[in-house]
């Protein structure tokens, strides 16, 4: 069972409205992994992804799931005519990057999401200083 459901959908969109978007179930099964797919890799290198995705019902992190109904329902709407996305849509979605990628560089710490269990993974950051030229 997916952690996010169509029905969750509705919390941020009236039926109506999703009906005129698609009502195609096997795209918004599509639309819905790719969010989860989305969110899981913003959350990979820190949390166990599996336990977080494998929540159901009330167990499941609210904030999670928030940020993955906005990422569906961006994803929905850029998939039906890309260039009309509500901009309703488009702020919910850049929060939801913006946030997932402040999770991701351990800006923010959700406090109920599962570490992974062998500890947090690091990566090694590379590079040199800009190249310095003198002007005599």
């Amino acid at each position: 069972m997916p952690f996010l459901l169509k029905a969750d959908l509705l919390t941020a969109i009236r039926s109506e409205r999703l009906d005129a978007i698609t009502t195609d179930d096997t795209v918004i099964d599509q639309v819905i992994a790719q969010a989860e797919s989305m969110v899981g890799g913003y959350l990979n290198a820190r949390y166990d992804v599996a336990a977080i995705f494998s929540a159901t019902g009330t167990d499941r992190d609210p904030v999670i799931l928030s940020h993955c109904v906005d990422v569906a329902l961006y994803d929905l709407h850029a998939l039906i005519n890309p260039r009309k996305i509500p901009e309703l849509r488009r702020e919910r979605y850049h929060y939801a990057k913006d946030w997932l990628d402040k999770v991701n560089q351990a800006k923010i710490n959700p406090p109920d999401l599962p570490l992974v269990d062998e500890g947090v993974k690091d990566y090694v950051q590379w590079g040199s200083n800009t190249k310095r030229v003198n002007h005599i």
